[in-house]
Order: structure tokens, then C-alpha cells, then sequence
């Protein structure tokens, strides 16, 4: 009876640390395949944490207060060159006002535009020859001075009243002989240097008409007949007309 009950506990004792080193090998081995330097789950992982990364950095350029730098840059030029702008658009203007207030105190007609008008110049006091642009054209510039004499004689304007105080019609025929005889004329507008050369023409004729009453005056006293300084007068008359430049407003 003692050898039977022994037995069994010997072979159970025996495969008890069988059974617990393949327990052991079994527990190393999960260990093992489980590592993370070795396992594919650790590849998954690091992808993921580098999409992690990706999204953060994306996230960061996309909030709201990246986008507020963004748009206060595109701001900053969009205004640059708006300025830019304006300031290019101001020049022009000013070079073309310039241009245009050159136009008004010269001649636009020429060789190379003959029908363009003439303005008048915007000042009270210039020289008419200048601003016909008859500078170096003396003989034009005394040709158009004896066509309107000779047509202010044809219309017998009353040389005692300013040229305000003439009659509209007898004036307006005096601007078409003028034009007809000299079409040169023609090239300014509404008639101004006609009208000029007769505002010249009568006052010169009021200024000698006074010199020969005070001559007149003075002789009287002398014994000097007027008939010889009424001839004197009008060779003064004429010489005085032909060699005017200066044109003043009444």
C-alpha cells in the first residue's frame, strides 16, 4: 500500500516544471512578437503619429490667426498699389493741365495743322505779333494790319468811341471784309486779333486827333496854318499803325 500511494505523486511532481517553463517560453514569446521595435504595429504607429504632426502643422496655417497675418499683407500691398496708382493718374493730369495752359498762351495752328483755331490769349497784356505767331513773319503780321485799316476805313467806324461803344453790325462787317482780304484771319477764334488790330487802329487815331488839337492850339498862337499839320498828321497816322506791337485793353 505505500508504494502505490507514492507513485503518483513522483510523476506529478515531475510535470510540474515541464509544464511551467513551456508556460515560461510561451509568456517570453508574446514578449517577444510584442515588442514595438520589431511588431508592424509599431510602423502604424509611427505613421500615425507623423499624419498627427502633418495635421497639427495644416491645422496651425489654417486657424484664425494665421489667416488674419495672410489677409493684412494682402491688404498692405492691394493699398500699395492703389497709391501707386493715384499717384501715376496725378502726374498725367498735372502734365496735361500744364500742356493745356502752354496751348492757351501759344499758337495751335501751323504749317502741320493749318485749320486749327487760334485762342486768344488769357492775359490783358501781350504782344500781338507773338501771340498771332507772327514772330518771324513781320510782312504777314503788316499785312493783316493793312487789310483791317483799310476795311475799318470802309466802314467808317467813328474812331472818338471805345470799341465797347461801337456798333455790333458795322464791327461784324468790318470782321468779314478783314477776312476776305486776309484769309490769314481766318485762323483765329471769334475774330480777336481783327478785333484787337482795331482797338489799336482807333486809339492810336484818338491819340493823334488830341496831339494835333493841342498842336493846333499852340500854332494858333505862332501864325502856323492847321492845313499843314493836319498833312503831318496823317503820314504820323499811318507810320504809327504799321510799327504797333503792343496791345493793351482798354
Amino acid at each position: 500500500m505505500p508504494s502505490s500511494t507514492k507513485t503518483p505523486s513522483s510523476k506529478k511532481s515531475t510535470k510540474q516544471p515541464a509544464t511551467s517553463a513551456s508556460a515560461r517560453g510561451k509568456k517570453n514569446g508574446s514578449n517577444l512578437s510584442t515588442s514595438p521595435s520589431s511588431s508592424p504595429s509599431s510602423k502604424r504607429v509611427r505613421a500615425s503619429d507623423l499624419a498627427d504632426k502633418e495635421n497639427t502643422a495644416e491645422a496651425s496655417a489654417s486657424s484664425p490667426g494665421a489667416k488674419k497675418k495672410v489677409s493684412s499683407r494682402e491688404k498692405a500691398k492691394e493699398l500699395e498699389a492703389r497709391v501707386e496708382r493715384l499717384t501715376k493718374l496725378l502726374e498725367q493730369e498735372t502734365a496735361e493741365r500744364k500742356k493745356l495752359e502752354r496751348a492757351s498762351h501759344a499758337p495751335t495752328a501751323g504749317k502741320k495743322n493749318p485749320k486749327a483755331k487760334i485762342p486768344a490769349p488769357g492775359t490783358s497784356k501781350f504782344c500781338l505779333r507773338d501771340a498771332m505767331g507772327l514772330t518771324d513773319k513781320p510782312k504777314t503780321y503788316k499785312a493783316c494790319q493793312r487789310a483791317v485799316r483799310r476795311c475799318v476805313d470802309m466802314a467808317d467806324l467813328d474812331h472818338t468811341l471805345h470799341m465797347k461803344k461801337q456798333d455790333v453790325c458795322a464791327l461784324s462787317k468790318v470782321y468779314k471784309a478783314a477776312r476776305s482780304i486776309k484769309p490769314y484771319l481766318k485762323r483765329f477764334e471769334h475774330n480777336w486779333a481783327t478785333y484787337e488790330f482795331i482797338k489799336m487802329l482807333l486809339r492810336n487815331r484818338r491819340q493823334h486827333s488830341a496831339r494835333r488839337d493841342a498842336h493846333e492850339g499852340s500854332s494858333a498862337h505862332d501864325g502856323e496854318s492847321s492845313e499843314s499839320d493836319e498833312g503831318s498828321s496823317g503820314e504820323e497816322d499811318e507810320g504809327m499803325d504799321e510799327d504797333e506791337d503792343e496791345w493793351l485793353s482798354d
